[in-house]
Order: structure tokens, then C-alpha cells, then sequence
């Protein structure tokens, strides 16, 4: 893969608040573990969010679109 290859990937992987780093810092073996770490957060969060809908709408305080 080319040099514009992974900076590109890195870049989409990266927080908006995470800052750079110059090469040869251990950005590959670091930033793996924390783009996995940032995935499984986005995760969780996206499950609470559906569990707060759900509940939501099982106490009737939500209703669907599609429900009139």
C-alpha cells in the first residue's frame, strides 16, 4: 500500500480531538488498538441509544412514524 493509502485510513480512524504525531512514533501499533477501542465505544454507544428508544416507547413517551 502507498504512503497516501494509510494516511488516508488513518485519518478516518482518528477522533476529531486526537492530535498527530510524526512518523516513526508508533502510530501504527497505538492507533490500532485505539481506532478498535473507538469502534467498540461507538458500539455501545449506539446500543444505549436504541435501549433508551426502546424504553421510550414501551412507556409510550416515543411514537413511530409509521404508528398514527
Amino acid at each position: 500500500m502507498d504512503h497516501y493509502g494509510n494516511v488516508a485510513a488513518e485519518r478516518k480512524l482518528r477522533t476529531p480531538g486526537s492530535k498527530r504525531r510524526p512518523a516513526g512514533s508508533g502510530v501504527e501499533a497505538g492507533g490500532g488498538v485505539r481506532a478498535r477501542a473507538w469502534q467498540a465505544a461507538a458500539g455501545q454507544q449506539q446500543a444505549a441509544s436504541r435501549l433508551v428508544a426502546a424504553s421510550a416507547l414501551e412507556h409510550g413517551k416515543l411514537r413511530l412514524a409509521s404508528s398514527k
